[in-house]
């Protein structure tokens, strides 16, 4: 038994003088500088080895809107043995896509802010790629605009609903995708195709009538309206 004390006493002391002379036994665990390499390696970023893995080429913008781009390359000559890409915006990965898609479209972008791009390829033994890069800024918004100011029409014999009464088109600088709305004391009596800007009437129309609706064109950010008269 008091051998068992002494083996005991005798651990603890050699224990709590380790703890207070690490530099006996060793250079001490340096929390400090785990802490900054953890922080390097949780960058949700494929890490680089040793294996060579080709880098995708002609990595640039297609087309830059004011709150999207178009992003582009080509793959490399081994294509058999890519896994994904990884797309990183702003250092933070954006997205993984197959290896057989060469694009992307970003959305949802801030008007005149610049981005950065990086682009990795992955192979199916999960090595990865040195990065490629652009940087790119968005354009300044335009609003959407009619091509025509033209505001009347005059009806004769319209007979049933769903007719086409009139086909609205609007241009955008940026090249955004546009939607069109109706609205306006008669709105009701009509109905416009959102992407097309085709306007047939949803209800049958009264003869000798000035119908009143409003036209609007909009990207999502900036809008146009038109007041429109349609004469029976």
């Amino acid at each position: 038994m008091l051998k068992k004390l002494l083996l005991i006493g005798l651990v603890f002391s050699s224990t709590l003088y380790a703890i207070q002379n690490p530099g006996v036994f060793g250079q001490a665990y340096d929390l400090e500088a785990s802490d900054s390499i953890n922080e390097k390696i949780n960058k949700n970023r494929p890490q680089e080895f040793g294996r060579h893995v080709p880098t995708p080429e002609n990595f640039k913008a297609e087309a830059i809107g004011h709150n999207w781009a178009i992003l582009s390359w080509e793959s490399t000559t081994d294509t058999n043995n890519t896994l994904s890409y990884h797309l990183y915006r702003n250092d933070i990965l954006l997205i993984e896509l197959p290896a057989n898609q060469l694009t992307y479209k970003d959305k949802f972008l801030l008007q005149e802010e610049t981005y950065k791009y990086e682009i990795f390829s992955l192979d199916k033994s999960g090595w990865n790629s040195k990065a490629t890069n652009i940087t790119l800024t968005t354009q300044s918004n335009s609003k959407p605009e009619f091509v025509s100011t033209k505001n009347e029409i005059q009806l004769h014999n319209i007979k049933g609903v769903g007719l086409k009464i009139h086909h609205f088109v609007a241009v955008d600088l940026n090249n955004d995708q546009l939607y069109f709305k109706i609205k306006g004391k008669d709105a009701e009596k009509f109905m416009i195709n959102q992407a097309s800007g085709e306007l047939v009437n949803r209800k049958y129309l009264v003869r000798d009538y000035n119908y009143q609706i409003t036209v609007e064109v909009s990207d999502g950010m900036a809008k146009s309206m038109l007041g429109f008269s349609i004469n029976t």
